[in-house]
């Protein structure tokens, strides 16, 4: 054979060869769709601020390339509100959860976006929050409550046209230990047997889930003094005054198990007691601290400020009704102004090793003629040694602190932060927002947050 032919034969050889492998490679790429594998011998490092200048560096580098499914995007219906809120009726602060520092419940009035009638008109719980920056965000409205409400008992809440009428919607709220918050809103309705008082209780988690509970009818219409702690065994006490014809009486207590906080029924009763005679009053604040909970008050003649301490008993309050040790009793009002916390006493337990008592209310002085000067006081514990330390403390004043006339007043304070928080509503029904903070001894107005007509 000559050698053109053999070298002829050889070159087709090869080319067949190379092309079956060609093939065979094409085969396996198609198959596999699920990654792919590329190698290279150069690479870009990307470059950070120490790292300007450098040459590309020479290294294998294995790219996987791995396919995704198409995304499904589902479609989201915006659900319009039918109501329309406007004034805020009452307002309450407590400690914050996850990302807020604290956060807020108001009773709103509203009504139908087509409603034509005053009877019409609606109340709404509505949900804010703080941030870290102390700026404050709405939530809106999450319940609906008069329709709620009168499709069990066909009661209906009487809701101020504006808030600076004479209050009949009363609120309150306090937290557990796992953080879950319990709130109070007071209703009644008037028939020819009288007047029937209820309780709207609305339990609501960090995870922002809520039920809504109606109580059975209360012995008392409590009035604006109705505030609540929550025991290490997270049942709920209620209290408040017990209103008589005259300006103070006994102080009440209603008791809210553990579980029948979450009991399925839409309705729930409440165990009633009352606390000591020698404790009658118009204006008290009651709180947590670190031996129990404290009861602060304003004896019958408005002039004296009393404390008393109800120790726990194992991890609840057991029977509030005894128990009770008054631990001072002083007059704290400054230049004989007996009249200086007027109502709405917030008392809280701040302090180190030995926390002293502090409390915030609104402020009302009648001056010689005839004027009414309104505002923020404050009266606080000062530790004055071992003689009064058993006692609580000597009772002082700063006296009126903040000029802001409240309609309402919500305040909250927590032991890791040395800032005193509170909120209330204004007398147009708006809220307003203030602050104090213990360490710089600084009071601040922040003015009105949210307009009643805002979400």
């Amino acid at each position: 054979m000559k050698l053109s032919h053999l070298v002829t034969i050889v070159g087709l050889s090869f080319f067949f060869s190379f092309l079956g492998e060609i093939q065979i490679s094409h085969a396996d790429w198609l198959g596999n769709t699920s990654r792919k594998i590329k190698k290279s011998t150069k690479v870009k490092v990307p470059q950070t601020s120490g790292q300007q200048g450098q040459q590309t560096q020479q290294q294998p580098q294995y790219e996987v390339v791995v396919s995704q499914p198409a995304p499904v995007v589902g479609t989201v219906v915006p659900v319009e509100d039918p109501y329309e809120w406007s004034y805020f009726q009452d307002v309450a602060i407590l400690p914050g959860t996850g990302n807020a520092a604290h956060i807020a419940f108001a009773v709103r009035k509203g009504h139908l976006k087509n409603a034509q009638y005053a009877e019409n008109s609606k109340l709404g719980l509505w949900h804010g929050w703080q941030d870290a920056n102390a700026n404050w965000h709405s939530r809106g409205v999450f319940r609906e409550l008069t329709d709620y409400i009168t499709s069990i008992r066909e009661l209906n809440f009487r809701a101020s046209t504006v808030a600076n009428a004479t209050p009949v919607d009363t609120m309150t709220a306090c937290q557990d230990e796992a953080k879950n918050s319990h709130i109070f809103i007071q209703l009644f309705q008037m028939s020819p047997q009288g007047m029937d008082q209820r309780l709207v209780y609305v339990r609501y988690t960090p995870q922002g889930n809520y039920k809504v509970k109606l109580s059975s009818t209360l012995s008392d219409d409590m009035g604006q003094s109705m505030q609540c702690v929550a025991d290490p065994a997270n049942n709920i006490h209620l209290f408040g005054v017990k209103r008589w014809s005259q300006d103070y009486s006994r102080i009440v207590s209603y008791l809210l198990p553990a579980e029948e906080q979450t009991r399925q029924s839409l309705t729930f009763q409440m165990a009633r007691a009352e606390l000591p005679q020698n404790f009658e009053t118009g204006d008290f604040t009651i709180f947590r601290s670190s031996q129990g909970v404290d009861l602060a008050f304003f004896k019958q003649n408005y002039i004296t400020l009393s404390l008393a301490r109800h120790p726990l008993v194992g991890r609840n309050l057991a029977g509030v009704s005894s128990g009770w040790n008054l631990l001072f009793d002083n007059n704290a009002s400054p230049e004989h102004q007996p009249n200086l916390m007027h109502d709405e006493l917030h008392g809280f337990s701040y302090g180190g090793a030995t926390p002293q008592t502090h409390i915030i209310g609104k402020y009302k002085n009648i001056g010689a003629n005839g004027g009414t000067n309104r505002g923020i006081a404050y009266y606080y514990q000062e530790d004055a040694g071992w003689m009064t330390r058993a006692l609580g403390g000597v009772w002082k004043s700063k006296g009126m602190v903040m000029n802001v006339n409240l309609y309402t007043l919500s305040v909250t304070a927590m032991r890791e932060r040395p800032v005193f928080y509170m909120l209330g509503t204004t007398q147009d029904a708006e809220v307003w927002s203030g602050y104090y903070h213990a360490r710089d001894q600084r009071w601040v107005n922040q003015g009105v947050v949210f307009r009643r007509n805002s979400q």
